[in-house]
């Protein structure tokens, strides 16, 4: 029998660098090679042996060379070929009674057929491999034209993940996975939360996100309901909406009884919901459930045995180990100030031509005196500038992370750092630097309480205001305040936010008229959806000439259900003359999706502009009687 057998067992080591060596060269030589398999065959005989000589440690020569050639087999018949549409090309088989290929003289069955039945090469380790021999480029190229195999692009999307290229991976994966066509083939399913992760990095709000898991969470494919409903609970439980996350995770475990993701999560999510007692008889219930498949999963494993008698106590550590060490203490000296009394910001009023309407009722936010002198030392302390206008993180803000011993020490000594909104505003921008900012024990323990003091502050200064008052933006002192509030807002966080975000956002546009983060467009959007149509000509007045397409179709929207027909038309007149496209996307009942931007920005009057809001916003049109009736009878009239 040959020794070909010794050479399938690798760990760790220098057999397995050898193994990795040998593979990237034989692949690459497959590929320039592609129609010779018998030169590829000779050619692994003579030099595989030299070239990793820790794969085959055993004498004589003879055997080496017959352990080279069955290795050379099962690779060439695992290796994609790029003429054969990235499939392989095996060879014959050997008769069962014929001589054995190796050259023993010995029948095949009677030498290595055992070894040919055993010696084969994962896919998944071949085409990591073979994604390695050419550039990102070519596969994307390759993968856009429809010639990669569906191992071939998850390997590529794993590939990306791995390497943080967020926005190829948004490429290669969203026609995948939001075409229209339900024939998904399940072994994309993984591939979900690399498209979530990909858009959680690139984008600034869950919109795309939201879409992607809206449309999967109810696709006909188990495998994929089940991936998307999952993430769809994790994604509520940081929202803080449990009954929502528990109402997708049943979903997910109606889809797939036995996908191990399910067990973590309900754990986890049971715990958040303070059913303790329950949450460690479903760790039991999983732990005996997934036992079988221990040695494919064993830090989930682990994490369930445990559970099974301490759930929560795991829960928290599992958080805590999402989080590493610096953050972990900043975490720590925010728990610490929770207690402090909230220092009494005053509001200065400005002096203005009264000619401005944007500045009128203008006033400054003016910081304790106590505080002026910290902020000072905070500045010297901690390398960090303020964001870029309405820039969201301030640019080189990870920089700060580099030696971080400096600002945590500062802020150890000085707890009374916690009343500076300019340093609150800072330690935000701190969190969302880091990779793991938005994981949700950090969000609970440290973005909602930083936020929810900031705003507690600021609406404590606010009641000595007068009625009118406003922060303008343009007025330094009072950008960390609305930045602050901005942040709230982007994140509803329910726990700061009290109803949610509407009010968030009428406070800030009460605080900052002029808008300068664009709030306005989702308020309106908010208060239709919610039937509050007065609420939201109220918001609509105060910009006229604005060239939202929220401002302008939702006077229309609100106008006609209040009854004002009339105005109605005149108003949608008016906005489709200004904004012409969102009338025509609104109105069919199917648009071809345009080319987006990776950074969710648009062109106004563009078709994307027009894209956005029919995707907002069009189920709401859909369920006022008569409104698209309206909008077809313009647009009829305009053709």
């Amino acid at each position: 029998m040959c020794p070909t057998s010794d050479i399938t067992e690798f760990d760790a080591g220098p057999e397995a660098d050898d193994m990795t060596f040998l593979l990237r060269t034989a692949l690459s030589r497959i590929q320039d090679k592609q129609a010779d398999p018998e030169a590829f065959l000779d050619w692994m005989r003579e030099y595989a042996p030299q070239i990793a000589p820790a794969v085959f440690p055993f004498p004589p020569d003879h055997d080496k060379a017959i352990a080279a050639y069955w290795l050379g087999v099962s690779l060439w018949n695992t290796t994609p070929l790029a003429d054969n549409h990235y499939r392989p090309r095996p060879l014959p088989p050997p008769r069962r009674n014929g001589l054995c290929p190796c050259g023993s003289g010995s029948k095949f069955k009677h030498c290595c057929r055992d070894v040919a039945k055993t010696l084969e090469l994962p896919k998944e380790l071949i085409w990591a491999l073979m994604l390695e021999n050419r550039s990102d480029k070519h596969w994307l190229s390759e993968a856009a034209d429809g010639r990669l195999p569906i191992d071939a692009r998850l390997a590529l999307a794993f590939r990306l993940h791995e390497n943080d290229r967020m926005r190829s991976l948004i490429k290669l994966l969203e026609p995948e996975l939001l075409k229209a066509s339900a024939k998904l083939d399940s072994r994309l399913a993984p591939a979900v939360d690399l498209l979530c992760d990909a858009y959680d990095a690139t984008y600034r709000t869950d919109r795309k996100k939201r879409q992607l898991l809206r449309q999967l969470s109810n696709h006909p494919n188990r495998a994929f309901r089940a991936e998307a409903n999952q993430r769809l609970a994790a994604w509520l439980e940081d929202r803080g909406d449990l009954n929502g996350a528990w109402q997708a995770l049943q979903e997910a475990i109606r889809a797939e009884p036995n996908n191990p993701g399910s067990a973590l999560l309900e754990v986890t999510l049971l715990c958040a919901r303070g059913e303790s007692a329950r949450a460690g008889q479903r760790a039991d219930f999983w732990y005996r459930r997934l036992l079988p498949l221990a040695e494919e999963m064993p830090e989930a494993l682990a994490f369930l045995e445990r559970a099974r008698h301490e759930p929560c106590a795991v829960f928290r550590e599992y958080g805590k180990a999402g989080v590493d060490r610096d953050l972990a203490r900043l975490i720590e000296w925010i728990g610490t100030i929770q207690p402090r009394e909230l220092p009494d910001y005053a509001w200065t009023a400005i002096e203005i031509d009264a000619a401005d309407d944007a500045m009128c009722g203008a006033h400054e936010l003016e910081t304790p005196t106590p505080l002026i002198d910290m902020e000072e030392a905070w500045i010297a302390v901690v390398p960090l500038d303020k964001p870029f206008s309405i820039g969201w993180l301030p640019d080189g803000s990870e920089f700060a992370w580099e030696q971080p011993e400096d600002w945590l020490d500062w802020l150890t000594r000085h707890p009374e750092a916690a009343d500076s909104l300019g340093i609150i505003d800072d330690l935000v921008s701190l969190i969302l630097s880091r990779p793991d900012g938005e994981l949700p024990w950090v969000r609970d323990k440290a973005l909602e309480p930083l936020l929810g003091r900031a705003l507690a502050i600021l609406e404590r200064s606010q009641a000595s205001a007068s009625n009118g008052a406003t922060l303008p933006w343009l007025i330094d002192a009072n950008r960390p305040a609305l930045r602050l509030l901005t942040r709230a807002i982007a994140y509803a966080l329910d726990k700061v936010a009290g109803p949610g975000r509407v009010p968030l956002m009428q406070w800030y546009l009460r605080l900052n008229p002029t808008d300068n983060h664009g709030w306005r467009a989702p308020l309106v959007n908010a208060l239709l959806q919610e039937g509050k149509n007065q609420e939201a000509l109220a918001v609509i007045q105060d910009y006229p000439d604005d060239m939202h397409p929220e401002i302008a179709y939702g006077k229309v929207l609100a106008l006609y259900r209040g009854g004002a027909k009339g105005r109605a038309l005149t108003a949608l007149a008016e906005a489709r003359d200004r904004l012409p496209l969102v009338l025509d996307f609104l109105a069919r009942d199917k648009v071809r999706r345009p080319a987006l931007s990776d950074d969710g920005s648009y062109v106004i009057g563009g078709k994307d502009q027009a894209w956005f809001y029919r995707e907002a916003m069009r189920d709401t049109w859909l369920q006022t009687e008569g409104a698209m009736d309206m909008l077809r009878g313009l647009r009829a009239k305009r053709s």
